[in-house]
């Protein structure tokens, strides 16, 4: 799949852009954790787009993908979570979708879900395969989620804490599990954005110092 920096940079900016809006009149002294159900208030207030939350009535157990939004005729979103999921699931695959919103131009629409997922396996699993724009907005739309939930700059103080705890004798595993635990995120994407190959792959990137540590 071939991302361009510069997409990534867009992406990444406007993930911080949501970010500071949401700080600045939705983050509440007491909460513990960014809550991506004012995430999709700020993307029908600020954004004035139309979003309808669902959920499928099948189990996610049953199928290749946690979520999936359908665009209407009159512009209108219409985001489904597979059922079954956890919190931490739930909350990232709402935000995933939701920036798929705040990111959606024509030219990165899918015709058909099917058409799109194997567009998207292709492209991850052949390197020689550059992927439709809207499988690049897969990837782009993940990178914008986590740096809302879980900040680049966040991340770099979180590995710091994690190679001490090691370093102190704590199992990984365990770590990596109060990890996801304290951001509510899935912990396979702790594992992957704590990863020394997404940790350096982000560094050389512009916006990387426009990222905050809240």
């Amino acid at each position: 799949m071939n991302l361009e920096p510069k997409k990534i940079k867009n992406c990444l900016e406007s993930a911080q852009n949501v970010r500071e809006v949401y700080f600045a009149y939705h983050h509440g002294t007491n909460d513990m954790h960014v809550s991506v159900n004012k995430l999709l208030e700020i993307v029908r207030s600020s954004y004035s787009k139309k979003v309808t939350l669902y959920f499928h009535g099948d189990s996610h157990e049953k199928h290749h993908i946690h979520s999936f939004l359908q665009i209407n005729s009159d512009d209108s979103y219409d985001i489904c979570l597979m059922s079954g999921m956890t919190n931490c699931w739930n909350r990232f695959a709402l935000c995933k979708e939701l920036f798929h919103v705040i990111l959606d131009e024509e030219s990165v629409r899918n015709k058909t879900l099917q058409v799109h997922l194997q567009d998207f396996k292709a492209s991850m699993m052949d390197a020689s395969v550059d992927g439709a724009e809207s499988s690049v907005s897969e990837m782009l739309t993940e990178f914008a989620a986590m740096q809302f939930l879980f900040p680049y700059a966040k991340r770099l103080k979180v590995i710091e804490e994690f190679e001490k705890r090691v370093s102190e004798g704590e199992a990984k595993k365990d770590i990596y599990k109060n990890i996801a635990e304290r951001f509510r995120i899935p912990r396979l994407y702790v594992e992957n954005y704590l990863g020394e190959f997404l940790i350096d792959y982000f560094d050389p990137i512009s916006w990387n110092e426009k990222s905050d540590e809240r």
